[in-house]
């Protein structure tokens, strides 16, 4: 019988997969699910485990690049806490959109609590004081003890990627990798030549396959279809057949987060309430939690309110 089984190679025996779970059982400090350090998400989502491939969606302008980076941020903060005796392990963001610089300044402004618009070259000399080059000053040297890694320069391939992130693995350990974003991705040319669904399908696949092969979460971001803007009402809330380009990438995520407001942003509206729709889990049920945007920062915050039963996803 499979269940007497104690060793067979390459395969995992339930007898190994017992004793690994009886060890894990209150083991939290050696866990190896890493948190989004949101509260009320991670009490949703129980946060992420190795090999998992988390999608996070959103239209343009809604904040998905910036909660990519706050998530980044909070797992390394926590890593430098948990690791204070030795190295930390990494926190890889692959930015295929913006450079490492422009990734550096929204970094600084949600950590120093700056405007993004005060830290832009052009603007640099006119807009900051003397006291908010003290804590600018203070806040990059907290920041480079972090061990956050960027990547912003190499080619758009999961294969280049994954040579990349084994490198950083073997060197110091990975933790989490964040990729922004998945429609900016390119596949072989004999998967492209068969159109962008197939190459966004091999795309989604080899993420997960990577997650997999690494045993660490990866955060992809990705974009919504138009099909999401041409609804109105409770209607226009964001479904798994609104990701663009493919339903591959719904089967093949573990996760799927949903970035939405009902009424778009209002400019008047400083910090306004986004909703975070948990389209998909695979492990779990679906939902919505909502965090507070504060857009001139490039930060989402907790509410202040405890936590009660969400509602279910539309």
């Amino acid at each position: 019988m499979i269940s007497d089984l104690t060793s067979a190679g390459d395969f995992d025996t339930l007898s190994a997969l017992g004793k690994d779970f009886i060890r894990g059982i209150g083991d939290t400090q050696h866990s190896n699910i890493v948190k989004f350090w949101y509260k009320r998400l991670d009490a949703k989502t129980f946060g992420m485990a190795p090999g998992q491939l988390i999608i996070i969606a959103a239209r343009p302008s809604m904040g998905k690049t910036t909660l990519g980076i706050n998530i980044c941020m909070n797992v390394a903060e926590q890593l430098v806490k948990q690791n204070k005796d030795s190295k930390a392990q990494a926190v890889c963001v692959f930015s295929l959109e913006m450079t490492s610089s422009e990734i550096f300044r929204r970094i600084l402004a949600a950590e120093a609590h700056i405007s993004g618009n005060s830290l832009r070259y052009e603007t640099l000399d006119q807009c900051i004081t003397s006291q908010m080059e003290d804590k600018i000053n203070s806040t990059v040297n907290k920041l480079m003890n972090y061990p956050v890694f960027i990547d912003s320069a190499s080619s758009s391939s999961v294969l280049d990627m994954k040579t990349r992130a084994l490198k950083l693995s073997s060197e110091r350990g990975l933790a989490l990798i964040i990729i922004d974003y998945l429609q900016l991705m390119s596949a072989d040319d004999k998967y492209s030549r068969q159109g962008r669904q197939f190459e966004i399908s091999k795309i989604s696949r080899d993420l997960k396959l990577m997650a997999k092969e690494l045993g660490v979460p990866i955060i992809a971001l990705s974009q919504l279809s138009r099909e999401v803007t041409k609804r109105t009402g409770a209607g226009s809330r964001p479904r798994l057949s609104d990701l663009r380009d493919s339903g591959a990438i719904e089967q093949d995520a573990d996760l799927v987060l949903f970035l939405h407001k009902q009424d778009d942003f209002d400019e008047n509206i400083p910090n306004p309430v986004v909703e975070v729709i948990i389209g998909k889990q695979r492990n779990g049920s679906t939902g919505t939690i909502e965090l507070k945007f504060m857009q001139k920062f490039s930060l989402f915050t907790e509410l202040e309110k405890p936590l009660i039963e969400d509602s279910p996803a539309v």
